[in-house]
C-alpha cells in the first residue's frame, strides 16, 4: 500500500522534530490556537475528527460551501448544471483556482482528490458515504468535471460543502512528496508554536485580516487553562468542557457556547449474553431517563437527547412522540462493564451514572480512557456498555451512519443494523427531500424502540478566545469554522 507523507519530511525536521532554521515571525496579525485532536492531518483521507476537518478547511478549498445568505458558494467551481433526472452534476473549474505552488487547478485534479476517498486502500471516513451514492466522476473537458450518482440524491451539495472534499495534490519537489492545497493558508512548517500556516496571497476566497495560525495539541484539562492563563494561546478549540467552564472567572477571555452536533450515547454491546433482553435493554435506559431528569447530570453546554439523531438534522415528525418503554424484571442483571472516553466527559456525569446503577443492586466496573487505548478497547469490545461522542461527517442523516457500518469500529459489538439498511437504501434516492427524511424517519423511529442505543445528550462545543479575537454569530452552521475568526 503506497502511503503519502503529509509533509516533507526530510526537509523539514532536525533530530528532535522541530524544523530547521525555521522563524516564527511575531506579530499582531498572528494567532495561537489549541486543539485536543489527534495529530494534524493535510491529507483529507486521513483526517477522522471535526477538529481535523476544521483545520483542513485553512489549507483546503471545496468545490462549494455553505453561505449564511444564499444557502451555498462558488470555491472552486462555478455554473453547475444539475441533470433532470437529478443524478448528473456538471461544474466548469474557476479559471483562477491555483494550488499554493501557484500551479492551475486542473479537472483531473479534482477527480483524483475525489477518488482517493474511494480507492481500494483508502481509510477515509467519507468513503462510506461516497460509495453509497457516487456512481463516476469524470473529466469532461479542460475547464469540466462531472459527478453521475446512484440517484437522485438532494444532499450531495451538502456533502460536497464539507471540508472533508477539499481539493488537493501530490506533488514531487527534491525527492519528497508534498502535499499541495488550494486554501487561505498555506503550510509553513513546524516550530515550538505547533504546526503553522501562513496566509496565502493568491487565494481570493479569504477575506479575514489573519496573516498566519500556528495550532498545538494540548489534551490535558489543566495544562489547557495554563496555556491560556499564559497570553501564548489565543483560541482554545474543542477543548473539554471542564476548560471552558474554568475559564468562566478568567479575565480577558470570552466562552463561546455554540451550539454542535455531537451527540454522546451510551451504545449496548450486543455481543455480550447479558444485553441480548430488550427487557434488559428498557430497564437500563430507564435509568439514564431518571439520570437526564436530574439538573445537574448535564452542563450548560449540552441538550438532553432523546433520539439517536440531534435535533437539526431531521425533520420534526421524528422527534415528537418519544417515550421509554415499559420495564419488566431485571433481576439476573448483576453488574456492568462500562467504557468511559476520559478527558471529554465529567467525572461528576461518570459517578452519577456509577451510583444510580448501583442504587438498583448492578454492580458496576469502569475504564476511562482516551484516544488511541480508547479505540484499541473498542476494537476489543471486552465491556458491556460503551460511553461515546460522535459528530456526523455531514448535517445529513446519512452523515452519522458511519458509526453503524458494519465494518466501523463498533463492528464487535453486533449492533444490528442489517435490516435498517436495507430500509434506508429504500429511500435514499427519492428525488424528494420530504419523502426521503419521512422514510428515514420511520425506519429509524422502529429501530431506536428496540434500545441498542441509549441517547444521553447533544453536545455544544465549547470554544475560550481572548478578546483580540472577534467569531461571528453562527447562524447556518453548526461548527466554527476558523475561516471566519478575526482580528478586531
Amino acid at each position: 500500500m503506497k502511503k503519502y507523507l503529509t509533509i516533507p519530511l526530510r526537509s523539514l525536521f532536525d533530530s528532535i522534530g522541530i524544523v530547521k532554521n525555521l522563524v516564527i515571525q511575531s506579530s499582531n496579525r498572528n494567532i495561537n490556537i489549541i486543539v485536543t485532536t489527534e495529530d494534524v492531518v493535510l491529507i483529507p483521507t486521513t483526517a477522522k475528527s471535526y477538529q481535523q476537518f476544521q483545520i483542513l478547511d485553512l489549507f483546503l478549498d471545496t468545490l462549494v460551501a455553505k453561505d449564511p445568505e444564499f444557502g451555498y458558494m462558488s470555491r472552486l467551481a462555478s455554473n453547475w448544471v444539475v441533470s433532470e433526472n437529478g443524478k448528473e452534476y456538471a461544474f466548469t473549474i474557476d479559471g483562477n483556482a491555483a494550488f499554493h505552488d501557484g500551479s492551475a487547478v486542473r479537472p483531473i485534479d479534482v477527480v483524483n482528490a475525489v477518488q482517493s476517498h474511494l480507492s481500494a486502500d483508502s481509510r477515509s471516513i467519507l468513503r462510506p458515504y461516497l460509495a453509497n451514492v457516487l456512481k463516476s466522476v469524470e473529466v469532461v473537458d479542460e475547464n469540466r468535471v462531472k459527478f453521475t450518482l446512484l440517484g437522485p440524491y438532494p444532499a450531495f451539495i451538502d456533502l460536497l460543502s464539507m471540508p472533508g472534499f477539499g481539493i488537493y495534490k501530490i506533488d514531487r519537489q527534491n525527492d519528497e512528496e508534498v502535499v499541495l492545497g488550494t486554501g487561505p493558508f498555506k503550510y509553513l512548517g513546524l516550530s515550538n508554536e505547533g504546526w503553522c500556516l501562513k496566509r496565502n496571497l493568491i487565494n481570493s476566497n479569504y477575506k479575514g485580516n489573519i496573516d498566519q495560525v500556528c495550532i498545538r495539541r494540548v489534551r490535558d484539562v489543566e495544562a489547557t487553562i495554563e496555556e491560556l492563563k499564559s497570553k501564548k494561546v489565543d483560541l482554545s478549540l474543542g477543548s473539554p468542557l471542564e476548560v471552558a467552564r474554568a475559564m468562566n472567572a478568567e479575565e480577558g477571555f470570552v466562552k463561546f457556547p455554540n451550539q454542535g452536533l455531537v451527540v454522546t450515547h451510551a451504545l449496548l454491546n450486543l455481543s455480550k449474553p447479558n444485553l441480548k433482553s430488550v427487557d434488559t435493554r428498557n430497564f437500563i435506559k430507564r435509568l439514564f431517563e431518571t439520570l437526564k431528569s436530574k439538573d445537574d447530570f448535564l452542563t450548560e453546554y449540552d441538550t438532553k437527547l432523546n433520539t439517536f439523531f440531534p435535533r437539526g438534522i431531521m425533520p420534526e415528525s421524528y422527534y415528537e412522540g418519544r417515550k421509554v418503554n415499559k420495564v419488566a424484571s431485571h433481576n439476573h442483571l448483576k453488574e456492568l462493564s462500562i467504557l468511559f472516553p476520559k478527558g471529554i466527559f465529567l467525572k461528576k456525569t461518570k459517578k452519577m451514572i456509577v451510583e444510580e446503577l448501583n442504587k438498583n443492586g448492578i454492580e458496576v466496573h469502569s475504564k476511562s480512557l482516551k484516544g488511541k487505548e480508547y479505540l484499541e478497547e473498542i476494537l476489543e469490545s471486552n465491556f458491556d456498555i460503551l460511553i461515546a461522542p460522535y459528530q456526523g461527517v455531514f448535517p445529513d442523516p446519512d452523515g452519522f451512519l458511519e458509526m453503524l457500518d458494519p465494518n466501523s469500529i463498533l463492528k464487535n459489538m453486533k449492533i444490528p443494523v442489517a435490516k435498517l439498511f436495507k430500509e434506508l437504501k429504500n429511500f435514499r434516492f427519492k428525488k424528494e427531500k420530504g419523502e426521503r427524511l419521512s422514510g428515514y424517519t420511520k425506519a429509524f423511529k422502529d429501530w431506536e424502540n428496540n434500545s441498542y442505543i441509549i441517547p444521553i445528550s447533544q453536545n455544544g462545543i465549547p470554544v475560550v478566545f481572548n478578546k483580540r479575537i472577534s467569531i461571528p454569530d453562527m447562524n447556518f452552521g453548526f461548527h466554527l469554522s476558523l475561516r471566519d475568526v478575526r482580528l478586531k
